[in-house]
């Protein structure tokens, strides 16, 4: 005996098998809550900046290059004795977690328009090591603008030293020259190279919970139906 498939029979199937597919998506949620839990996540927090120098975009650039300095990070685990971040993290990695295979992830992102970095991490409580990091970064790299003021400095008292030495007359080119670097000089001892500001509370990049929530419920769903209309067909041959 055989039963056709019709749409009053689907429905009348479906109202009365209704619970049991709730059943498969409640399967599926629970699957997909347990991975959640159980897996590395990360998590990404953005810090707004300001440029107190004219080159902002050299500063950025030499910002992004530094910031995976092992060098400078030694230095700074040395003197602040991180808990949370290691050295490890700064290392890129091969990110197979996104659509974008084999495209190297990068712990910071710098956006020169908006003027704020993004930070990638595994750990909630590290946007303040971070932090950190980057204030002890922005003292590095202020300190080398200043030393390069200085030998740039240096090297134009040398110079008119020379010319005045010879007979010309400079005074008005290199008082402009010099009262110009030592304001370049105070304002960097003064404010640093960049001002950071707080973190944003930190948002979590992956797993992507409510995206994995809803597959997994409709896979669950999906395998409920499957059952169903197997079950169906195995008793309508019978």
């Amino acid at each position: 005996m055989t039963t056709d498939l019709t749409i009053q029979t689907v429905a009348r199937l479906l109202y009365k098998k209704f619970f049991l597919l709730i059943i498969f998506g409640a399967f599926g949620l629970m699957l997909s809550s347990l991975y959640i839990i159980n897996s590395d996540k990360e998590y990404i927090s953005y810090f707004m900046f300001k440029v107190n120098y004219p080159v902002k975009e050299e500063v950025l650039e030499l910002l992004e290059e530094k910031f995976r300095d092992e060098d400078i990070f030694s230095k700074w685990a040395l003197e602040k004795n991180p808990k949370i971040i290691s050295y490890d993290e700064f290392k890129s990695e091969m990110n197979v977690k996104s659509l974008s295979f084999y495209k190297e992830r990068k712990n910071l992102k710098v956006d020169k328009k908006s003027n704020f970095f993004s930070v990638v991490f595994k750990d909630i409580e590290a946007p303040a090591e971070y932090l950190s990091y980057l204030n002890f970064l922005n003292d590095e790299l202020s300190k080398n603008y200043i030393n390069r003021l200085n030998k740039e400095k240096d090297q134009i008292e040398s110079t008119y030293e020379k010319l005045i030495g010879d007979g010309v007359n400079i005074a008005e080119n290199y008082f402009m020259q010099i009262t110009e670097i030592n304001q370049k000089i105070d304002n960097l001892s003064n404010q640093r190279i960049l001002r950071i500001y707080p973190p944003t509370y930190p948002s979590q990049t992956y797993p992507s919970n409510n995206l994995l929530m809803i597959l997994s419920f409709l896979i669950g769903f999906l395998i409920g139906l499957f059952y169903i209309f197997w079950n169906f067909s195995k008793h309508s041959k019978n």
